[in-house]
């Protein structure tokens, strides 16, 4: 029961904060919870107006380290080795011309292709023709293509593969510059004023969190807020290991109510940071609304959208702060 309970508590956090790594545009529509209660007798906010960040200050370069480090560490990324040699197992990225004839033939043309070698994906030869070659250097592969080739023009043919050995994909750490490509910047540069931006927007609604005060919270919404997460869970597990939520609840000695009752005495901390960026979004009239029924399912849309309640109030934050 206690392992279903500390992932019970991940699963809270990650639904209500995935919004401070996201990276999205400005929202419009409603909202996931709260979208329907006068939040002005729930919360005091504190000055967000006239908030200033001083981008040489500690507390930033704090923030900008946390930020860069949450991009580094995340699975989808990698580093790149420029220097060795190809070996058996790597994934190397490579730009590769075939010619047949001295002609290059359709299909046998490629940028930035990502080769793991011994994956067998290639024709023999060409990824153990890889072996050894020096990352950055450029090789000419002369090859032939089976005889049962699907292509009858090249079944059989003798080939030229000129290839070159772009970089190696590393197990290492990635660093900045291996990173901000596959984030989807065009440069180091434009990467790095998102981090600065990042850090200055959080920290500016931290400030706000700070200086706010949660006087209650709207039991509908508490209400509507349990049951989605039940809901999360009860789909999940029936999606992925055919059983109901409640089976898993009984096999562990625990009731729907049981597991209810639990999300209930934490919900209010889950709910804090949520209520303040609802709180600003009411008083200035701001769109970032999903509303959300007792019976809806939280997927990765409902995700979604409840991180762009953040952005929003974020960004306003943002353009009406001062940055040093």
């Amino acid at each position: 029961m206690k392992k279903i309970l500390r992932n019970i508590c991940l699963t809270l956090a990650v639904l209500l904060t995935l919004s401070a790594a996201a990276c999205g545009k400005s929202a419009s529509g409603s909202t996931l919870i709260f979208g329907k209660t006068d939040l002005s007798d729930y919360v005091k906010l504190g000055d967000y107006k006239s908030l200033s960040v001083d981008t040489a200050s500690d507390e930033f370069k704090a923030e900008y380290d946390n930020q860069l480090s949450t991009d580094i560490k995340r699975e989808d990324l990698y580093a790149k080795k420029y220097e060795g040699k190809v070996a058996e197992g790597d994934t190397a990225n490579i730009d590769y011309v075939g010619k047949k004839d001295g002609v290059a033939f359709a299909g046998g043309t490629a940028e930035g292709y990502d080769l793991t070698i011994g994956s067998h994906t290639f024709i023999d030869g060409f990824e153990d023709g890889l072996i050894g070659v020096n990352i950055g250097d450029t090789v000419d592969l002369n090859l032939t293509f089976p005889e049962d080739y699907q292509s009858e023009e090249l079944a059989g043919k003798a080939v030229v593969f000129t290839v070159k050995v772009n970089y190696v994909k590393s197990s290492d750490m990635p660093g900045i510059e291996d990173i901000y490509s596959q984030l989807g910047y065009k440069s180091v540069n434009d990467y790095k004023s998102d981090l600065e931006k990042r850090a200055v927007k959080n920290i500016l609604f931290e400030n706000v969190v700070n200086s706010s005060e949660i006087e209650g919270y709207p039991e509908i919404d508490k209400k509507t807020y349990i049951s989605a997460v039940y809901k999360f869970y009860d789909n999940n597990y029936k999606k992925e290991r055919g059983v109901s939520f409640e089976e898993v609840l009984a096999s562990n000695n625990m009731t729907v109510e049981d597991f209810k009752s639990q999300i209930a005495a934490s919900a209010e901390g889950q709910l804090y940071d949520h209520l303040i960026s609802y709180a600003i979004l009411q008083k200035e009239n701001l769109k970032a609304e999903y509303d959300l029924s007792e019976d809806e399912t939280v997927n990765q849309e409902v995700l979604d959208e409840m991180a762009k309640v953040y952005n929003v109030v974020k960004d306003y934050l943002y353009s009406n702060a001062k940055i040093k």
